[in-house]
């Protein structure tokens, strides 16, 4: 492992950056993961053009089962999410409905561990409380 970076902005793919940091270094990860089934960047293994919804629910738990390991115990992770809408039943929703991908994975994430202390948009003004020990996770 690398030296631990302060104040540093980490950039490049999540699973390799993350796989450098050791446990319970990081006070707070801020993270905006690409959105399921919206965009392709053009990067080999990139996340977020699974085929299924449920697969993107996965292997962003994977991510973030790792961003947990990195959190301090009292850490917090705030995470960008946004949904998208479906263009074939087999992708997890009727076709022109939405996915309700951050659903999903918020659901997976609380069945993982994770306090969901707020959801909503960082302008809204709503504070948040940390419940319990364990990593936190705010959906903004």
């Amino acid at each position: 492992m690398r030296a631990l970076p302060r104040n540093t902005i980490l950039v490049g793919d999540v699973r390799e950056q993350l796989a450098e940091l050791p446990d319970g270094s990081a006070d707070t990860v801020i993270t905006s993961p690409p959105y399921c089934a919206l965009r392709d960047y053009g990067a080999v293994g990139q996340l977020g053009l699974e085929p299924h919804v449920d697969e993107w629910v996965k292997v962003l738990r994977a991510v973030l089962a790792d961003i947990a390991r990195v959190l301090k115990s009292t850490g917090l992770a705030w995470i960008n999410l946004g949904d998208s809408f479906s263009h074939m039943s087999r992708a997890g929703a009727p076709a022109k409905g939405l996915l309700l991908a951050p659903e999903r994975l918020l659901l997976a994430l609380a069945e993982d561990g994770w306090t969901v202390p707020q959801q909503g948009d960082l302008g809204e003004d709503q504070p948040y409380a940390l419940v319990g020990d364990g990593p936190a996770l705010v959906d903004v």
